[in-house]
């Protein structure tokens, strides 16, 4: 404590009439870091725009340490920006503008936070927001009008078109951003039609700027706006200093012959499949983990993952054997039950790396690990004696609950409380490199299982590594299978100046179990990389660096360079080339996500629901079978309805790729004939989450997921989706569904009742409901469509999700 209160000293020293602190982590800004003064003025009268300030041709754009009294916009004239810009927020209270942004980390220092509260109509309810807006150029930076403030939601159909909707984007972000005045933007492509049919209807816009033609894919603004053309959310994370001189690059050529003769690729196993997906491995040619892809265009040097340029001349990476002091390995626990307890894995982190006596335990959960699907127990400790502002340090661990096994040990350190610890200041000079690698060997020599025989520590610094503070040490390990990398799995150590460790952390995609892979490449390297170069390209573009915190809590400051990034030629994601077969294969961690496109029916032209069809398919709604067809006249099955109704809530709940529950969420089936496992189900826990489905407590009940939806069936289905289950208990005894001459057969005679008041499912010609008559895929549709549209009309919102 001692040594974090000289700190702490230091910094209100330096705090006073300057800001030097921006929030941390969502934490307000402590009230003597910002200056109050009401008649700071500059430039600018109110309502107005400043111009730009002059940009200097800078690499380095570390946020400039601005006072209010130096910025281009008042506070006054903040206020009156917003309420311009977005009239409906001179119908909220603004509470409080402080000076200073609210992103961590911080954007820019030179900004101006308004802090605004509406108030219901009844006086009732109230909710807080904020805006930010840089003080300098008056660009907006982020922008939030709660849709409420709109009146009623918009839903399906959207009044404005989707061209509609983009255009008045592009008009408010040329008011909005004064900054980007003359700039190319350049829209995300997004299908016709996104979001959902159920809930309120809303665009969203991701813009691509450029500078003087070159790319800025960083710098982009995002824009919402919902179904009936109002705006609701504006941000844009503006450049806080200048770019770098573009005007003699490297050509392009150039760039390709130097990547050419730095390549090097090596074989390694790759998995194939996204984590939280069960691993598909192949043997497969990759760059080496000291390749990088990133050239700095202006002085033709490689740079790594925080912008700094690479030391090594060769990218080729350097594996050493593990050099432990000796001593027992790692030893897997024998718990009495399925798993340890909480206690016991709090005692083997403190064992491992020691716990201050000032932390306390402040959670403690046990639930499966996204990247493994094992059962973790995950810890959180905080500092119990923390000053009353700011984020205290903290520590947090993942331990295996069956085995023991350490995965994950972090320390949290923000600022003003980042830096040096007491020990460091009081240990003098660092240790030494080597000192530090013998320490990490044995670090994990005792946590990894068999760390001698599998893993292998890689001597050179990586490009892709963020790397430790100032005076630190980061130390990298690999894992090997039957003698070759296993990527996706890593173990990473960072050291302190001191020798004490900052951070450990096992990454693995997932055990590899199969005895079947390829040990012997049928592609050589030579062929490798003449493919590999063959599909390569480069594009000149501007790139940020940094902005982020390092083990100990330091913050890398940002730079913006004009670079060369590597990407392959039309768009391709090919990531590795398969040894065996010569086929292009795309890891894990970069799969884009299934993009779930629309389908067109092949067989609904001139049906009587071909529009219904066409809008449950440009929603990704609608299911067909192998040759495309919807089959519009077979009758629908209960799984294949409630498929339908969760995909018109979230149109890729069904996708695997995007779905993750950790285990105590989904402690078993909502119904017997469904496991957990099956698509079905995500498409029932959707159904759940919206209070749609009614299941036992025991979970034992059918669903039938092969038998066809009957109508009355159909009628329950409506009654709960718009909410009107209780009203249609109280149509039982309603004179116009008791008129049908099949009345006795109802056993749900309110929900029939409903029905048929909303023209949803009438009674027939010849006076029958026909409550056991099968429904069609095409009698679905039509329903599911007159749900969607009278979602406006019901009082309570249809997309109430309970989670």
């Amino acid at each position: 404590m001692g040594n974090q209160h000289k700190r702490l000293k230091r910094i209100q020293t330096a705090a006073a009439g300057v800001l030097t602190l921006s929030m941390a982590v969502g934490v307000a800004v402590p009230a003597w870091a910002a200056e109050s003064s009401a008649g700071a003025s500059a430039g600018a009268s109110a309502g107005t725009v400043p111009s730009p300030a002059n940009v200097p041709n800078a690499a380095s754009t570390a946020a400039p340490m601005t006072t209010e009294r130096a910025a281009n916009i008042t506070r006054e004239e903040a206020e009156a920006r917003f309420k311009q810009l977005f009239p409906l927020l001179r119908e909220a209270k603004l509470d409080q503008i402080t000076f200073g942004g609210n992103s961590y980390p911080p954007a820019s220092e030179a900004v101006w936070s308004l802090q605004w509260t509406v108030t219901s109509e009844d006086g009732r309810s109230s909710h807080g927001f904020s805006t930010e807006i840089d003080a300098m150029t008056g660009d907006v930076i982020s922008a939030y009008i709660p849709e409420f403030m709109f009146g009623e939601p918009a839903y399906y159909p959207p009044k404005v078109s989707r061209e509609q909707a983009r255009k008045a984007a592009e008009r408010l972000i040329a008011k909005a951003v004064p900054s980007l005045q003359g700039a190319k933007l350049t829209a995300n492509n997004a299908p016709p039609y996104e979001g959902a049919l159920f809930g309120p209807f809303r665009y969203s816009f991701t813009f691509e700027t450029e500078h003087n033609g070159i790319p800025m894919p960083f710098n982009a603004v995002h824009v919402s706006i919902d179904g009936n053309g109002n705006v609701t959310h504006l941000s844009y994370r503006p450049i806080p200093g200048g770019l770098p001189e573009a005007n003699d690059p490297i050509a392009k050529e150039k760039a390709a012959d130097a990547y050419k003769e730095r390549l090097e690729l090596q074989l390694a196993y790759v998995n194939v499949n996204r984590h939280g997906q069960t691993p598909k491995w192949v043997l497969a040619w990759t760059p080496s983990p000291a390749h990088s892809g990133v050239m700095d265009a202006i002085t033709g040097e490689w740079l790594g993952f925080d912008g700094k340029p690479l030391q090594e001349d060769s990218a080729s990476v350097q594996y050493e054997e593990i050099a432990s002091a000796g001593g027992g390995g790692f030893q897997p626990e024998k718990p009495s039950g399925a798993t340890i307890t909480q206690q016991r894995a709090s005692a083997i982190v403190a064992s491992a790396f020691g716990i201050p006596d000032n932390y306390s335990l402040e959670q403690h959960v046990l639930q499966n690990d996204y990247a493994s699907g094992k059962p973790v127990w995950r810890l959180h400790w905080r500092q119990k004696d923390a000053p009353p502002f700011g984020f205290p340090p903290g520590l947090t661990a993942s331990v295996d609950a069956a085995t023991g096994q350490i995965y994950e040990v972090r320390k949290e350190m923000y600022p003003p409380f980042a830096g040096p610890s007491e020990a460091e200041e009081a240990a003098g000079e660092p240790i030494s490199e080597a000192e530090a690698r013998r320490k990490a060997d044995d670090l994990v020599a005792k946590l990894y299982p068999d760390a001698k025989r599998t893993l292998k520590r890689i001597a050179s610094a990586l490009p892709n590594e963020p790397q430790p503070a100032t005076d630190g040490y980061l130390f990298v390990y690999q894992p090997f299978y039957n003698g070759y990398p296993l990527q996706d799995h890593s173990v990473r150590v960072t050291l302190g100046k001191d020798g004490e460790p900052e951070s450990y952390l096992v990454w693995s995609a997932g055990a590899v179990e199969s005895s079947e892979l390829p040990k012997e490449a049928s592609v050589g390297k030579a062929e490798a990389e003449r493919l590999w170069l063959e599909r390569s390209d480069f594009r000149l573009q501007y790139e940020r660096f940094g902005g982020f915190y390092v083990d100990n809590g330091e913050r890398v400051e940002e730079t913006t360079r004009l670079t060369y990034r590597h990407q392959w030629k039309e768009g391709g994601s090919a990531l590795a080339l398969d040894a065996a077969t010569g086929e292009w294969v795309t890891l894990g961690y970069a799969a884009p996500f299934p993009a779930n496109e629309p389908v067109v029916p092949t067989d609904i032209e001139g049906h009587a629901a071909e529009e219904q069809f066409r809008t449950l398919a440009q929603f990704r709604v609608l299911d067909t079978d192998e040759e495309g067809r919807a089959n519009p006249n077979a009758v629908i099955t209960r799984a294949q309805w409630a498929r339908w109704l969760a995909a018109a809530v979230e149109p890729h709940s069904l996708n695997e790729a995007y779905y993750y529950s950790p285990n105590e969420m989904e402690p078993k089936p909502y119904y017997a004939d469904v496991p957990v496992d099956d698509s079905l189900h995500r498409a029932l826990r959707v159904l759940a989450q919206m209070r749609w489905i009614k299941f036992d407590k025991k979970r034992d009940s059918a669903f039938g997921p092969d038998q066809a939806v009957t109508r009355e069936e159909l009628a329950i289905w409506a009654a709960r989706v718009l909410r009107y289950d209780r009203l249609a208990e109280l149509l039982r005894d309603d004179p116009q569904i008791a008129e049908a001459r099949d009345f006795r057969q109802i056993e749900h005679p309110g929900a029939a009742a409903l029905a048929v008041k909303l023209e949803l499912l009438p009674i027939h010609e010849n006076g029958r409901w026909e409550p056991d008559r099968e429904v069609t895929r095409a009698e679905a549709a039509s329903l599911l469509m007159q749900l969607v549209r009278l979602q406006a009309s019901v009082d309570q919102q249809v997309h109430g999700r309970m989670y």
